[in-house]
């Protein structure tokens, strides 16, 4: 895929570097998004803000990252913003897991730049729409683990917390909570965590030892 090969060579010029992103919720417009045949071109959306390699190699990922995502919005408008529908036909579900497997090839293709968290998110969303809270769980606590200062990880906290007693998780998420609260810096997941484990009512030892040989 040719995304992958030029990703590829550009992380490796930011290999060690932290990149900030300022993010916003996934469109849920089908109007605002357009159509394969309208993306605009790499070099369009490619905006350097320097002559500095790095900060051109910054702005190259920014285009690769802003390109792969709206063209497959594009190419997926109708199920990745469409209302959710129950039971989705055989067709549906098998354009539903190749959605899902775009996204998390492009995340694993952005993987450490600022790309991944914005593809991340509309997994997520995705995801959670959809409501495959196994795959949500198993997304969210991969990301948490690798990014655990990342300002989407405490956003994405309740819905964690939520997912998995539903999906009879909990002991799993919990446990995360208690590695962001064990770090000894300041930042957003870790007070997140330190609210969430607060305000928990406690289970008993023996409910929380049966979670947890469930797993």
């Amino acid at each position: 895929m040719k995304i992958q090969h030029l990703v590829s060579s550009f992380v490796l010029t930011l290999a060690g570097l932290g990149v900030g992103y300022s993010l916003h919720p996934p469109v849920s417009n089908t109007a605002s998004v357009m159509a394969v045949d309208q993306t605009p071109p790499f070099e369009y959306l490619l905006n350097p803000k320097s002559f500095s390699e790095i900060e051109n190699t910054r702005a190259a990922l920014d285009a690769l990252g802003l390109q792969f995502l709206m063209e497959l919005q594009g190419r997926r408008a109708g199920l990745l913003f469409g209302p959710t529908t129950a039971p989705r036909s055989l067709h549906d579900r098998a354009v539903l897991t190749e959605v899902v497997q775009e996204l998390e090839q492009g995340r694993q293709a952005f993987q450490g730049t600022g790309q991944e968290v914005v593809l991340t998110q509309h997994l997520l969303w995705l995801l959670k729409k959809e409501k495959l809270n196994d795959r949500w769980l198993n997304t969210f606590l991969a990301f948490l683990y690798q990014h655990p200062t990342e300002p989407w990880v405490a956003r994405w906290t309740d819905d964690a917390v939520d997912i998995s007693r539903a999906a009879g998780r909990e002991p799993e998420v919990l446990e995360a909570l208690r590695h962001l609260e064990s770090i000894p810096l300041q930042f957003d997941a870790r007070t997140r965590a330190q609210a969430v484990l607060a305000n928990r009512t406690p289970a008993s030892p023996a409910a929380e030892s049966a979670s947890s040989r469930v797993l």
